[in-house]
């Protein structure tokens, strides 16, 4: 397995809204990530799924700043970027077919894909899809004795 960690929609809007929930625990485990060196990777589909909301829930300046961080993490290097192209969004179209999970999105399977493909093993994301596809994926956070997200023991400490 590489030494990344998948970027999901979840962890982008939590570090991007402060008054998130799990601004805090997005935080903290953002900066370990930077701390190990631990390259993110995400795709245009989430990307477009983190916007959209960022802009519905914060306005046109929060998701302008959260596209403008983007783009500087990406020139940086510390952030790539997948394409889901026509043969992904075809595997993600056979995923999303066999999966009968409730609420489960296409961005979603397209973002399994990927990981699977650049065998990622760890999502940053509370989102329990990631954890019901199959034992080569898992997300970074688990849900807490206090309903809120809790860490995981990850591998890159």
């Amino acid at each position: 397995m590489k030494r990344a960690i998948f970027i999901d929609t979840w962890a982008f809007r939590a570090l991007a809204d402060g008054a998130d929930p799990s601004h805090a625990a997005a935080r903290d485990l953002d900066q370990r990530l930077v701390e190990a060196g631990v390259a993110r990777v995400t795709t245009d589909y989430v990307l477009d799924e983190a916007l959209t909301g960022l802009r519905a829930r914060g306005g046109r300046p929060v998701a302008v700043a959260f596209l403008d961080q983007v783009d500087a993490l990406v020139a940086a290097r510390r952030m790539s970027v997948e394409r889901i192209g026509e043969a992904r969004f075809r595997a993600a179209g056979a995923v999303f077919r066999r999966l009968d999970l409730p609420r489960l999105s296409f961005t979603d399977c397209t973002s399994f894909v990927v990981m699977r493909e650049e065998k990622i093993a760890w999502a940053f994301t509370a989102d329990a899809h990631f954890d019901r596809v199959g034992r080569d994926i898992r997300s970074a956070f688990a849900l807490g004795k206090d309903g809120g997200p809790a860490v995981r023991e990850l591998p890159f400490d």
